[in-house]
This record gives C-alpha cells, structure tokens and sequence, in this order.
C-alpha cells in the first residue's frame, strides 16, 4: 500500500499525544502498550490503522458514496452522545447539560468536521457493504465474501 504522506504524519502526531497521555495515566506509553497489547511497533500499527480507512475512502470513491448534510447531522450528534456518556461515566456528579455542553465542545474543537465527515462516510459504507454483499464465515482464519447481486 502507498500510505498518502500527510495522514501518515497526522496519524503520527497523535500517537505521539498518546504517548504522552499513556505515560500519565498508565505508567507506560502508547507505544509500548501496542508492542504488548499488538505484538507490533507504533509505525507497524498505525500503518494497521490506515488500511481500513484507505479501503473505506476507496469503496466510497468507486461507489459515489457521499454524506448528505441531514447524515453529517446525525453523525455528529452521535458522537456528541458518545462523547456525553464518556464524561458523565467518568464523573458521576457531572449534571447532563454540563456533559452536554462538553462533549459538544470536544466533539467541535478536538475532533472537528473530518471526524464528523468520516464518521458518516464509514456509516454508509458499512451500509452499503451490508446491502450488497453477505461475508460467510468459513473458520477463524478465513472469510469469504459474495456479491448479493
């Protein structure tokens, strides 16, 4: 695969703010939980992390598979809901609104319109996939896909 440059760099700036954040809260960083958790380096999985997004972006291209505006819509407020039950689970005392209004901020300023937007995208196309093709488990190993078409 030819990993596009730029969300390569991106990818890796945030596994590097991941380190930091591991390092804090576990002790440990990111990359050596991978190594553990993985059995893979921090380049190794991010490369891991790229190829489902890449195939996505792919099937969307060849399909023409676009998020309409009422679907963005619901996209983020899916994470907006996501993100809401996050800190009220962390924070029993945290009022609705309030985790509301952060999760909302989070959702806005941290993760962004490309969040939303892949959020989605991912959607439809899973949709998409789960319309037009059946995956037949034939073992632990080895799938097999079919076109219902």
């Amino acid at each position: 695969l030819d990993y596009p440059n730029r969300e390569y760099k991106e990818l890796r700036t945030q596994f590097n703010t991941l380190d930091q954040q591991y390092k804090s809260y576990y002790g440990i960083s990111f990359e050596d939980y991978v190594k553990a958790y993985y059995g893979m380096s921090k380049d190794e999985y991010i490369k891991e992390s790229m190829k489902l997004e890449m195939i996505f972006y792919a099937i969307a291209r060849a399909e023409g598979i676009i998020p309409t505006e009422d679907q963005l819509a619901s996209a983020k407020k899916e994470l907006v809901d996501y993100y809401k039950q996050q800190y009220m689970s962390s924070n029993s005392s945290m009022k609705e609104e309030d985790a509301l209004k952060a999760a909302e901020s989070y959702v806005d300023q941290n993760l962004g319109t490309a969040a939303v937007y892949e959020e989605a995208l991912f959607k439809l196309i899973e949709e998409h996939l789960k319309a037009n093709y059946t995956v037949k488990m034939l073992d632990a190993t080895y799938e097999s896909i079919t076109n219902k078409k």
